[in-house]
């Protein structure tokens, strides 16, 4: 079975994606902060792809996106962002994503279909 990390620092939003992803036949593992985030990544657990919120908190999440980069290089990261964090626009956030190691972005509020179709794109490239 395959894992999946959600990073999100909405509750409601883990919950629900969370679902999402565990009613597509997926084990889900969640954190709601970077530095928790961060000690999932390294703590060596088999982790498949990672869904992360691009605001965490009031701060980009790019701390977390170079962590994983440097300690699961080869795992693919969904970056997600419905924008309205400081005065960064849903297009830079999509660009600085995918320059800080992500492998796909998707605009929130996102279709259920939208969203699993990713996830089974970046799981079996």
């Amino acid at each position: 079975m395959k894992t999946v990390l959600v990073i999100d620092d909405d509750p409601e939003i883990i919950e629900v994606v969370s679902q999402m992803v565990a009613a597509h036949g997926f084990k889900t593992i969640t954190a709601t902060d970077e530095a928790s985030a961060i000690e999932i990544v390294n703590n060596g657990q088999q982790i498949d792809l990672a869904i992360v919120d691009f605001w965490i908190g009031t701060e980009p999440a790019l701390k977390l996106l170079n962590a994983i980069k440097l300690h699961r290089a080869s795992m693919p990261v969904m970056v997600m962002s419905g924008g309205g964090g400081g005065d960064i626009s849903l297009e830079v956030a999509h660009t600085v994503s995918l320059v800080s190691g992500a492998t796909q972005f998707i605009q929130k509020p996102f279709k259920r279909d939208d969203l699993l179709s990713k996830i089974d794109q970046l799981l079996t490239e």
